[in-house]
């Protein structure tokens, strides 16, 4: 999965620029706090380095490969996979999931991001937004 590893590897590592790496430069990056998207490695970037300042103990604890996604849906278009990761925030429990499409270019050319409990969701969007409104 290459750049899905290194993807992976470099999210647990909270390196930032090592994270950006793996985008594509026009990364679309939908947030589960935020209704716009984020478009460009220049404009993730704020919200990477947030993130990784919110999340305590993140771990990914599952992987699924989506290059079957032609049985599914015939317009999936570029290959998808997701990452199922725990974290804490503001000490409370989060699940969630990275759904990434990537591209021509071998890069990651779409990250969709989905968190549950709603209470979770609702601090993460407070701290994340926070540190945004300060960056």
């Amino acid at each position: 999965m290459g750049v899905v590893d290194d993807f992976r590897r470099t999210v647990l590592a909270k390196d930032v620029p090592a994270i950006l790496a793996t985008l594509s430069p026009d990364i679309t990056f939908h947030s589960p706090v935020l209704p716009k998207p984020y478009r460009s490695r220049a404009a993730v970037a704020p919200l990477l380095t947030a993130l990784a300042e919110v999340f305590e103990d993140f771990a990914y604890t599952a992987e699924f490969d989506g290059h079957n996604t032609e049985s599914v849906r015939p317009d999936a278009g570029s290959p998808r996979y997701a990452l199922q990761f725990t974290a804490t925030v503001d000490g409370k429990s989060i699940t969630g999931m990275d759904v990434l499409a990537t591209g021509d270019d071998g890069l990651i050319s779409e990250v969709t991001v989905l968190v549950r409990p709603l209470t979770a969701a609702h601090s993460l969007a407070r701290l994340v937004g926070r540190r945004m409104a300060e960056a």
